[in-house]
C-alpha cells in the first residue's frame, strides 16, 4: 500500500456559483449535462473498496460541485469512513447552506470543514455563525476567504501548448488525486478537460480502477513522467501560465470560457 496526502471525489456537479477560473468546471459541466450529476452511493462504494486496498490518503475531500447539494451527503460521509480510506475527512464548501443543514449532516462523521468565502456571498456575521455551528458539533474549520486573499489564479492558457512544462510545473498533480468513477485522476482538472474541452471519453487521462487494478499500475501512473492531455489547454498551479486573478462569477459559458482563458 502507499500513501498519498491528498484524495478527492466530486460527489456532484451542481452548484449554486459559476465561479470564472473554477478548476471543476461548473459552469460548461452545466451547459453539458441535461440535469446536474449526483453521485451514487454504490458507486462510491465500490471505488473506494477497489482503491483502498492500494493506497490511503492522509486527507479526503468531498467536493463538486458544492457538495452540500447532494441529498445523500450524510450517507457518503459514512461510506467513506467506514472504508477507512484516509485518516481525516473533509467537506468543502462556498458555505451558501451551511447554516441550513440538519443535524443529520452535522452528526456525519467528517473531521473538517472547509468552507471558501467569495465576495457578496458570505459576511462576517455568516463566518461566524458558521464558526459557532462548527465549535458545537465539535467539527475543525478551515476558513479560505477569498474576499481578503483571492486563491484563484487563471484556468486555461490562451492558446493550448507547452503541455509538458505544464506537467512538471503543477502542483495539482502532486496533491489534487481525484477518484471519479472507476478513475484515478492526478489531478483536479483531469476529470473535465478532456471531456469538456477536448471532445474525448470520460477516463481519457485516468487510470482505470477496478478490483483487478495492481499497485504497481498506479505506481506507474502517479509517477509518469510524459504530461497528460489536459496539460495542453490547462494553465495549471504555480506555473507562469497560472497568474493571480480576482474572483468573479459569470454565468454565461461562452464567455465565462473566454475569461479564463485570458482572453476577455
Amino acid at each position: 500500500m502507499i500513501h498519498i496526502p491528498h484524495l478527492e471525489t466530486n460527489v456532484t456537479s451542481a452548484c449554486q456559483l459559476r465561479c470564472a477560473h473554477c478548476n471543476h468546471f461548473v459552469s460548461l459541466d452545466a451547459q453539458a449535462r441535461p440535469k446536474p450529476f449526483m453521485l451514487d452511493p454504490e458507486i462510491f462504494a465500490r471505488d473506494l473498496a477497489n482503491f483502498g486496498r492500494l493506497v490511503h490518503a492522509d486527507k479526503f475531500g468531498f467536493l463538486g460541485g458544492e457538495p452540500l447539494l447532494h441529498p445523500k451527503l450524510p450517507y457518503l460521509i459514512e461510506i467513506a469512513k467506514r472504508a477507512e480510506i484516509a485518516d481525516e475527512l473533509e467537506v468543502w464548501t462556498n458555505g451558501i447552506r451551511v447554516l441550513t443543514m440538519t443535524d443529520e449532516f452535522w452528526l456525519a462523521p467528517f473531521d473538517t470543514l472547509v468552507v471558501s468565502a467569495y465576495p457578496g456571498q458570505l459576511s462576517d456575521g455568516d463566518l461566524a455563525s458558521i464558526t459557532t455551528r462548527c465549535h458545537h458539533w465539535k467539527k475543525a474549520l478551515s476558513v479560505k476567504d477569498e474576499r481578503l486573499y483571492p486563491n484563484f489564479t487563471q484556468l486555461l492558457k490562451k492558446e493550448p501548448g507547452r503541455a509538458q512544462a505544464t506537467y512538471d510545473q503543477c502542483w495539482f498533480r502532486t496533491y489534487s488525486r481525484v477518484l471519479d468513477n472507476g478513475f484515478l485522476y492526478q489531478c483536479c482538472c483531469g476529470p473535465y478537460v478532456p471531456r469538456l474541452l477536448l471532445g474525448l471519453p470520460e477516463g481519457t487521462d485516468g487510470l482505470k480502477i477496478d478490483m483487478f487494478t495492481t499497485l504497481d499500475e498506479v505506481v506507474g501512473y502517479l509517477h509518469q513522467k510524459d504530461a497528460l492531455k489536459s496539460c495542453a489547454p490547462c494553465a495549471g498551479r504555480n506555473t507562469a501560465d497560472a497568474v493571480p486573478v480576482r474572483w468573479e462569477e459569470i454565468r454565461d459559458p461562452k464567455l465565462w470560457l473566454e475569461r479564463s482563458s485570458g482572453r476577455a
